[in-house]
């Protein structure tokens, strides 16, 4: 499972401008978590017609999504899974507006076709949204905004769900100011003295261009394989199995302004393939981490989403694949023996274990968080600190949240 994970989390827009061609407005989308096992980062498709807008590794499902408005109503969703299951989407979707990531109400009823997409295949699912919405209201040209669904095959939860554009009129750009961009390696200079020197130059560029994105991450995974070609070792892949983590029972509290119902919605959980700057977590792209967000506001008083930033990072591994403490596990750009990642067993059973690996993705939170929402739109203040090293804390002790380990299967509709 796992979703928006763009290269840079702080340069979403920038994607979506790259790749659509159309600029969108400054602020973050907000996505209400409606539950700590919702995602935080999405997939996304265009804006209009049937261009693609999606990287195969936004998508931890190996799903892509495209969109094309016929009038009336009538929107047909293009849907490339790429992945070796069905997936089978409910008759439920949430109508968003990108600024301040509003819902859109719904009057009635939205009528779904061809919701199933066999594994390996595309298929084009039709929404008829003339029960459910004014189209009149939703074909009126829109400034500096948009709107895109938010679709799920399981009750939006845990990251089965995800995001994709649709124009209904005429959309008018507005003039945003560039992002600024910083690499991993400025970012955390203390953290790139661990690293295999043959990976230190890919955390030392940033940028926003989905093709050299790309072609960086894939360099760096020829990298790994010729590092791993080399060592001298049992090196053990990360696996990416359907664990997460009950943020809701009992539901810890981690900022006392927000209703202690509510506090889930200050936190996500999501499985990975890339850090906060696009770097691969492991030695391929088949190695994942399960990763927590706590979010930052997008204005004073908000508590339903924001900015994400990544604070905790958990990678799982097949215990019958670990053949001694000696077998080493590869971890964003180190060899790590498993004798040394032992005391950060955050969960384990017959079949996984996993680990607590945040320290060898940053080694300080407030500069973590500060580079990670550089060029976000969001709100900052003491109190929003402390929630987010409240929502760290909790989630790197292990008393706290081996017990809170569960594997998600997702339901059928």
């Amino acid at each position: 499972m796992k979703r928006l994970k763009s290269e840079n989390r702080q340069h979403i827009k920038e994607l979506f401008s790259v790749k659509a061609g159309v600029a969108l407005p400054t602020p973050r989308p907000r996505i209400k978590t409606a539950a700590l096992l919702a995602s935080v980062i999405l997939s996304f498709a265009v804006l209009a017609g049937f261009s693609k807008d999606l990287v195969s590794d936004l998508d931890g499902d190996e799903l892509g999504f495209s969109s094309a408005y016929l009038g009336q109503g009538i929107v047909e969703i293009r849907v490339e899974n790429r992945s070796e299951k069905n997936i089978t989407f409910q008759q439920k979707l949430k109508l968003m507006r990108w600024e301040g990531a509003q819902e859109v109400p719904a009057s009635g009823k939205v009528r779904f076709s061809c919701r199933t997409i066999p594994a390996g295949t595309t298929g084009t699912m039709t929404l008829d949204l003339r029960g459910a919405y004014d189209i009149a209201e939703l074909e009126k040209p829109l400034t500096g905004d948009s709107y895109y669904f938010i679709l799920t095959n399981n009750e939006f939860l845990f990251g089965q769900d995800w995001m994709c554009f649709v124009q209904f009129g005429e959309y008018i750009p507005v003039q945003t100011e560039p992002l600024e961009l910083i690499s991993a390696a400025e970012a955390d200079p203390t953290l790139v003295k661990n690293l295999r020197p043959e990976l230190i130059p890919f955390f030392k560029e940033a940028t926003t261009n989905l093709g050299t994105m790309q072609e960086r991450r894939e360099a760096y995974y020829a990298a790994c394989a010729e590092i791993l070609a080399a060592f001298d070792g049992r090196v053990v892949p990360s696996a990416c199995p359907a664990l997460a983590i009950d943020g809701m029972d009992p539901e810890p509290v981690f900022d006392t302004t927000v209703p202690a119902d509510k506090q889930h919605w200050l936190s996500g959980l999501l499985w990975e393939r890339t850090d906060g700057y696009g770097i691969p977590v492991g030695a391929s792209d088949t190695e994942y981490a399960l990763v927590v967000y706590a979010l930052a506001p997008t204005r004073e008083g908000d508590y339903d989403g924001g900015a994400g930033i990544p604070v905790a990072y958990y990678m799982a591994y097949a215990v019958s694949d670990i053949g001694s403490q000696e077998d080493c596990a590869f971890i964003h750009g180190q060899l790590v023996p498993f004798g040394e990642l032992e005391q950060n067993v955050v969960y384990e059973d017959e079949t996984y274990v996993c680990f607590d690996v945040t320290d060898y993705f940053y080694t300080d939170l407030r500069t973590h968080t500060d580079n990670i929402l550089l060029g976000q739109h969001y709100y900052m203040d003491e109190g929003i600190r402390q929630r987010i090293e409240n929502i760290t804390d909790f989630y790197r002790n292990r008393e706290a949240v081996e017990n809170r380990f569960y594997y998600n299967i997702p339901s059928q509709d």
